[in-house]
């Protein structure tokens, strides 16, 4: 039971510690009430027996029944007089709470009355004493105190109102009672009109670190005049606030922001207060760590690994994972949930619930998402991504090294092979295979030692006559390697097949007499010849389908179009043997046949059985079939030279090419190739510039972790001081010798990669400092053979400090594919900025009008409809930027990590709840209460705008420098239109004997460059000397057309095919094509002439030359000089040497100033769209996209019909777009360089038909 003190005992009060006294606070004041209420209950039942003693007095004594009424009054006066009295000697008894609490929660044993005493000799409280308190405190029931005595307190106030009852009904009773003439009447009584109030939200639950709304509304006419929100705090501590009127309604509000702790609160109003109601503190449930270990399989020889702290796992396919999540307080439920759906629950690893784990075998790539729970159904609002990334155990990479494809070999050969073999996790055993015809398969193993390789590269010199090969027999040969599959046991793997044909010694090779394209090959050799490719292509397609086994979904499919295929090339054989004559062929064909039958009976089992058991007899029977048709070949071969591809004559054209390419063709070469358009690039400049970017910064890490071995070797070499530590140091130098030439080899790569890029000034620049970064690492693997690890520590700082400064340049230059979503971010951040402040400003007026206007409800609905909108877009701006970071994860990683340091600071705002609460606060009138809101917000905003441009300039570089690129290009732009103009002019109010004489020294002028093509200039009969130099391409501004192949035409060097096509046009001998050319010479490329070179009659191809093409002097002579042919090529050059002259009737000298009428079109125009791709804001971008256009057509018509521009346009069309470029980079050039700038309101331009009024306006304000 719970003591009860005597009815006149008060407590003293105790020095309880704050945290306690804020916790049984409430119990305390329940016993005290119940206490009092006591006492006032005896105090009521005494005074009604004293109340019913008067009246009955009265009814004997007449004169007392005139005092009746004062009588009972000073009664129920003097028990109201001693009942608060009592209650403010009372004061609360804190150890009685205690005992009280302990008897309805046993399991504290004693442990919160003692924890109560501790702190009554006012000394400061010891370690033990601190401890005793915090487990108090962190007791489960700690929640539940604030309910003990409620029920008695009820209780007592019931018995409390009982006892009232008969003294009222007496008083009651008196007034009755008493005679008219009673001095003592009601007509000055006073009754005390209450007051209705209501509290919301009442009994609440807050997140920590929200904000909490707190309103009262009042019923009826009188309104309190003073009003304030009292805060009762657990340490014990209050703070009362004054509460805001909304308007002429009867509610005021105010807000609890950052709520940290549990409190109670209530309304005081007049001097009354209403019912007090608590806010209790909740966590959401969130991720505090994640820790993960790894065990790996044994063939792996890796241990098991402890990764803490990681949200991201990578391990071997068959390991296994142990998943520990540790959260930041008890849940009910930890889920994992993948993009399906699917979910894996979390087990709990301790009583408190605050650690859940999981085990499986990592088997495939997943991807989940953390769901917490706690046990009121609370979720974190942002599950963590969980991602387990399976790495697959993958076969061993198999690559033959030498030879490169198919071989035709001589039987006494002795055919060198080189392999090359990696593995992940090792090699078991690797070597190379061969087989020949249908003999079983020999397999030569180079494994020297027992210990697992990662990878090899091996070679094996095969002698063919020890193999006793003969002619037409079929050698085919492939590496092998084994090692461990995923579960454990040896498999074996295979790389390609190729083929080695055994040729006769006493082939013969004779050229045809007709010339090229004469002598097509005969239908027998032609057939034999397809019969042979497909043949082997099916031994091919078994020997994939045999190594990819039943294991493929697609087997039996496969086999069946493969045995589809091998039926067809069998009745194919039948009809070309109907036409061979010879014995020797007749035979090879009915083995062919045999084996093909075999071929077809193996797919056939293996397509019943659906097995893969009988693919290795019908790989061997097909290269039986594939044998045999060789036997069927022609001995003799009528070739003809050709630069056309596929027009050869003969049979075994592609197979005979390294004979072809040994023999001297009397047949001259036909120097005038067909032109051919430049094909599109297979890869973009922007996929090149990225592989540039990273190999520089691989090499810049690289060099880095080389520097900081040699400081490390620097410092061991100091320390050294026995051989044996020196002997060990110069081993290390060895090694990282070799290190530092395969860097070199690596910087060889990446400058061929650069060479790849299309040629600007940057890129050249960039070449140039490769080149001398390149040098100093040659420069540092000498320094390290010598031993000179001081020396070469300072040229690999050199290096290193080289590669990182182009590593930056080349990531300030290369656009990324995240480059249109970052703009648009970083315009949307801008923007909710800017509408954040609008949103302010509107605001302050409302409130700065307030007293001019009774009702600005409209603009207060207007206002909170731009919060809820705000509100909105952020959401979406963050679920996109949530979306970018995603798809960055790998390609871009520095975005990737720029972007998720943005939402994970968002995460930790409350801008959200900020909005959510502004708009519901001036929803209901508190203007003021929303203002005070909009500082935090507009910081907050401001800081989002911040992060993400600076997550933005990580990929598309620093937004400064871009507009000052953007605006050096756009002054350079309009200064060439300019120029442009006044050449134009300039060199309209020529003569017309001026400008022939001017069309005459450019027609002898040595450096002459067209844009047009010189038709019919060019005779066949050029002189020695004429050939052109290796990189030379014909074609007017063409890239070099390699169709897919090496070289300029399409073919290798040497590489001419059978038959070729000849149009007759004879050329000398020295004028051979060089290797590597190509059809469409570049700007700057010369081709070069001798002295004395003629011009022959033209021919029916045309020569387009692009500008930088030069020709000696003489060369080109008007009229014929030197010519063979007449007049008509001439008259050709001359009217081409008109045409050209008139294009560019511009000040030829000055290439660059020309844009519409000159030779500088092509690359003004080109970088007029690199600074429309470097303008955000979508109207400029969209004018200068419009010049550009314009341009173009004028260009377009310019050559076409030789029409002059006409300049009103351009300065309407072209200029004024510029103009309006410049106004706007401008301007943001000065927003960037002080943002306390003044900025014009409007910065729109001006409208065209005022543009020169205002001009003029402004002109006149500067005489």
């Amino acid at each position: 039971m719970t003591p009860e003190e005597p009815p006149n005992s008060t407590p003293k009060p105790s020095n309880v510690e704050p945290r306690l006294k804020g916790e049984i606070h409430e119990v305390a004041k329940h016993l005290r009430s119940i206490s009092l209420m006591k006492r006032q209950t005896r105090r009521w039942l005494i005074a009604s027996a004293i109340g019913l003693v008067f009246i009955t007095i009265s009814f004997f004594v007449p004169i007392a029944g005139q005092f009746l009424i004062v009588l009972m009054l000073a009664l129920v006066t003097g028990v109201l007089f001693l009942n608060r009295r009592a209650a403010s000697r009372t004061n609360l008894d804190y150890p009685a709470a205690a005992l009280t609490i302990e008897t309805s929660h046993p399991s504290l044993q004693q442990a919160l009355s003692t924890a109560i005493e501790q702190g009554e000799d006012g000394n400061r409280l010891d370690f033990l004493q601190q401890k005793l308190i915090d487990q108090v405190l962190l007791h489960p029931s700690r929640l539940k105190w604030h309910k003990v005595g409620q029920i008695r307190r009820k209780h007592a106030q019931t018995r409390n109102l009982v006892a009232t009852l008969p003294l009222w009904l007496l008083l009651l009773g008196a007034f009755f009672l008493n005679t008219p003439n009673s001095p003592i009447t009601l007509s000055g009584s006073y009754q005390r009109v209450p007051i209705s109030i209501i509290v919301n939200p009442g009994h609440t639950e807050a997140e920590r670190g929200s904000t909490v709304v707190i309103t009262a509304r009042f019923a009826g006419e009188a309104l309190p005049k003073e009003i304030s929100l009292v805060a009762l705090y657990p340490d014990g501590t209050s703070l009362s606030k004054p509460m805001g009127q909304s308007l002429s309604d009867p509610v005021f509000v105010h807000s609890i922001q950052k709520i940290d702790s549990n409190l109670r609160y209530q309304v005081e109003y007049d001097g009354q207060e209403s019912d007090s109601y608590r806010i209790e503190i909740f966590d959401l449930p969130a991720l505090i760590q994640a820790d993960a270990t790894l065990d790996f399989p044994e063939y792996t020889n890796w241990p098991d690994r402890f990764i803490e702290d990681t949200r991201r796992v990578s391990a071997v396919e068959g390991s296994q994972l142990s998943y520990s999540f540790t959260t930041n307080k008890p849940l009910e439920s930890a889920t994992l949930v993948d993009r399906d759906g699917a979910t894996l629950p979390l087990t709990p690893a301790n009583p408190e619930r605050t650690r859940f784990e999981t085990t499986l075998t990592v088997t495939e790539t997943l991807r989940y998402a953390l769901h917490l729970a706690d046990d009121k159904g609370r979720t974190n609002p942002f599950p963590p991504d969980i991602r387990i990334e399976a790495l697959l155990n993958k076969r061993p990479d198999l690559k033959i090294e030498f030879p490169k494809g198919d071989q035709r070999v001589s039987p006494i050969e002795e055919v060198a092979l080189e392999a090359a073999a990696s593995d992940d996790f090792g090699l078991v055993d690797f070597g190379l295979a061969y087989s020949i015809g249908t003999e079983p398969p020999v397999y030569l193993s180079k494994l020297s030692q027992s210990v697992v390789a990662l990878e090899t590269v091996f070679e094996e010199m095969l002698s063919l006559e020890e193999q006793s090969l003969e002619v037409d027999d079929l050698l085919s040969w492939w590496a092998w390697a084994d090692d461990y599959g995923p579960d454990g046991s040896t498999r074996r793997s295979t790389s390609d097949l190729y083929f080695a044909e055994v040729r006769s010694l006493d082939e013969i090779f004779r050229e045809n007499e007709s010339g090229g394209g004469e002598g097509p090959p005969s239908g027998q050799d032609e057939q034999n010849e397809e019969l042979i490719e497909m043949q082997r292509q099916i031994a091919i397609a078994i020997w994939k389908l045999k190594q990819r086994g039943q294991r493929d979904s697609n087997f039996l499919d496969y086999t069946q179009v493969i045995n589809e295929s091998q039926q067809e090339i069998r009745g194919n054989l039948e009809e070309l043997k109907a036409k061979l004559e010879a014995e020797r062929e007749q035979n090879a064909a009915e083995l062919a046949g045999t084996l093909m039958d075999r071929v077809i009976k193996n797919l056939d089992t293996a397509l019943e059985d659906e097995s893969d058991d009988t693919l290795e007899l019908a790989w061997s029977s097909a290269q039986g079939a594939t044998q045999a048709l060789l036997r069927m070949q022609p001995k003799e071969f009528n070739v003809s030279k050709s630069q056309q591809p596929g027009g050869g004559a003969g049979g075994g054209q592609s197979r005979n090419q390294r004979q072809l390419d040994q023999l001297d063709f009397r047949q001259e070469e036909n120097r005038y190739e067909t032109a051919s358009q430049a094909q599109e690039m297979t890869s973009p400049e922007q996929k090149e510039q990225l592989q540039v970017l990273s190999k520089l910064s691989e090499l810049a890490r690289r060099q880095e972790d080389m520097n900081k071995r040699l400081q490390e070797l620097q410092t061991a070499i100091a320390a050294a001081k026995d051989e044996e530590e020196r002997d060990k140091i110069r081993r290390e130098l060895k090694r990282l010798e070799e290190e530092q030439r395969q860097m070199v080899a690596d910087v060889d790569e990446t400058r061929q990669r650069m060479d790849r890029l299309q040629s600007n000034e940057s890129n050249r620049e960039s070449r140039e400092r490769l080149d001398q970064t390149r040098e100093e690492m040659r420069q540092l693997s000498e320094e390290l053979e010598a031993g000179d690890v001081s020396q070469a520590l300072a040229t690999g700082s050199r290096a290193q400090e080289n590669l990182e400064e182009l590593r930056e340049e080349f990531r300030n230059e290369t656009s990324s594919q995240f480059g249109e979503q970052l703009r648009d971010a970083r315009k949307t951040a801008r923007d909710m900025a800017e509408k954040q402040r609008s949103i302010a400003e509107a605001l302050d007026a409302i409130d700065q009008n307030q007293g001019r206007r009774l009702d600005n409800s409209e603009e207060r609905d207007a206002i909170t409809q731009d919060l809820r909108k705000q509100q909105a877009d952020l959401e979406n701006f963050l679920e996109q930027l949530r979306e970018v970071t995603e798809a960055s994860e790998f390609s871009e990683q520095r975005l990737h990590r720029e972007l998720y340091d943005v939402l994970r600071k968002q995460s930790q705002s409350d801008i959200d709840q900020r909005l959510q609460s502004s708009s519901d606060m001036l929803s209901q009138g508190f203007v003021e209460q929303t203002q005070d809101l909009q500082p935090g917000l507009q910081k907050a905003f401001d800081e989002l705008e911040s992060n993400v441009e600076q997550a933005a300039n990580s990929v598309l570089g620093d937004e400064e420098s871009m507009l000052r690129f953007a605006q050096d290009e756009l002054n350079e732009l309009s200064n060439d239109l300019q120029a442009n103009r006044e050449g134009s002019e300039t060199g309209s109010q020529r003569t017309p004997g001026s400008e022939e004489n001017g069309r005459s020294q450019n027609a002898a002028t040595p450096n002459d460059n067209s844009e047009q093509s010189l038709a019919n200039a060019n005779s066949p009969g050029q002189q020695p000397g004429q050939g052109q130099q290796p990189g030379q391409n014909l074609g007017e501004g063409r890239e070099p057309s390699n169709s897919g192949q090496p070289g300029g035409n399409g073919q290798e060097p040497g590489s001419e095919s059978l038959a070729q096509q000849s149009n007759g046009q004879g050329q000398s001998a020295g004028q051979g094509e060089q290797p590597g050319q190509g059809q469409g010479q570049q700007p700057g490329q010369e081709q070069g002439q001798q002295p004395g070179q003629g011009q022959g009659q033209g021919s029916d191809s045309e020569i387009a030359q692009s500008p930088g093409q030069r020709q000696s002097p003489g060369s080109a002579q008007v009229g014929g000089g030197g010519s063979s042919g007449g007049g008509n090529g001439a008259e050709n050059l001359a009217t081409s040497l008109d045409n050209f002259l008139r294009d560019f009737s511009g000040d030829p000298n000055q290439p660059g100033q020309s844009p519409i009428t000159g030779r500088g079109f092509g690359e003004w125009s080109e970088r007029l769209r690199t600074v429309e791709e470097l303008v955000d804001q979508p109207d400029i971008r969209q004018r200068l996209s419009q010049a550009r256009e314009q341009a173009e057509r004028m260009r377009a018509e310019f050559k076409r019909h030789g029409t002059a521009p006409q300049w009103g346009v351009v300065d309407e069309g072209i200029i004024a777009p510029l103009n309006d470029a410049r106004t706007w980079v401008r301007q943001e050039l000065v927003r960037h360089e002080n943002p306390n700038a003044l900025q014009p309101i409007d910065r729109n331009p001006v409208p065209r038909a005022y543009q020169e009024s205002v001009r003029k306006y402004y002109e006149s304000l500067g005489e």
